[in-house]
């Protein structure tokens, strides 16, 4: 590969690693376009033209690597809060189950605290999963939020799963009846799922930003 090819797309890959978690997408996008590039310098071989003014050429019809990047940016951004808001979905129902699990093992839903926490999850899990939903799909016929408003949509429903798992594990904490294996288990999931929805909410931030 001629060394101005090898640089342009070096180029490209640093412009669309302003996306988060964009890794293989941002992996194929550069392969892709490293494949029509290749083929642009063949065909202009083809023609006449030496490797090296070849090369340059099919680079000037392409346009500068900042250019070509920011047309993929706000598909990159998309994908990424697709991926989070699904990401969510799936492990909304298994950290629940987890949860109802060690209420009933440890007969917690005798304790005041547990009834108070179970009615404010109750309450934070319905516009939860609808918020989850909607930044999940891609579209259909009865909604279709814009890119930016999805990754809003994104944003809420995570911060809402954060405050849903903080409920529970201050409940755990609060009420003397939940306790043994089942409630540990379900506090080391819930803290593991703030942990990871805290960094997720970084790059929703920067993906929403994106798509202004």
């Amino acid at each position: 590969m001629d060394d101005l090819i090898r640089t342009y797309l070096s180029e490209l890959d640093t412009a669309l690693a302003v996306v988060p978690g964009s890794g293989l997408v941002r992996a194929a996008v550069v392969t892709e376009i490293g494949d029509g590039l290749a083929d642009a310098v063949a065909d202009r071989i083809d023609l006449g033209d030496p490797p090296h003014l070849a090369a340059r050429r099919a680079v000037e019809e392409f346009g500068s690597a900042t250019s070509l990047a920011a047309g993929f940016l706000p598909i990159l951004a998309t994908a990424h809060v697709h991926r989070r808001a699904l990401t969510l979905l799936r492990t909304g129902p298994p950290v629940g189950a987890l949860w109802l699990v060690a209420v009933f093992a440890g007969h917690a839903y005798r304790s005041p605290i547990v009834t108070v926490a179970g009615i404010t999850v109750a309450a934070v899990l319905l516009p939860c999963g609808v918020f989850a939903a909607l930044a999940a799909r891609r579209g259909s016929r009865w909604w279709n939020l814009s890119p930016f408003r999805t990754a809003e949509a994104a944003r809420i429903a995570t911060s809402m799963a954060i405050l849903v798992d903080l409920v529970m594990l201050v409940a755990l904490v609060l009420s003397a009846r939940a306790e043994g294996t089942p409630a540990v288990v379900a506090a080391l999931a819930s803290a593991t799922r703030i942990g990871l929805a805290t960094r997720s909410m970084t790059g929703l931030r920067r993906s929403r930003d994106l798509l202004i």
